[in-house]
């Protein structure tokens, strides 16, 4: 599986790195921009026991950082893109206390129930 950006206004497509989970069989599952135009993406496993939450800064072309990653012993649920906030933070909807909650987040990861 691969995934890559491309310029609207042509020109060759930039791929990102996905070698962190080439040793797994994993799903691309959402991808977005935020308001500073950094390409956010999510991978899950089949098995949907773990989603990261990655993060390709503008003009980074090809390296991602991994934001945080969603574990549980069932399934993780799929919720959508971040809605993303004016300070660089963003909401994020998870189940990680056995119910659903939105969380403000930063980029660093911390995050606060709402």
């Amino acid at each position: 599986m691969r995934l890559g950006v491309a310029k609207a206004a042509g020109g060759a497509t930039e791929w990102i790195d996905l070698a962190p989970y080439a040793s797994g069989d994993f799903l691309i599952v959402d991808v977005s921009w935020n308001p500073k135009g950094d390409l956010a993406f999510e991978v899950q496993d089949r098995e949907q026991s773990w989603l990261d939450l990655n993060l390709v800064p503008a003009g980074a072309a090809t390296v991602a950082m991994s934001l945080f990653r969603e574990t549980t012993k069932t399934w993780v649920n799929v919720h959508g893109s971040p809605k993303w906030l004016g300070d660089g933070s963003f909401l994020w909807f998870s189940e990680r206390s056995g119910w659903k909650h939105i969380y403000r987040t930063t980029d660093a990861g911390s995050s606060s129930a709402r």
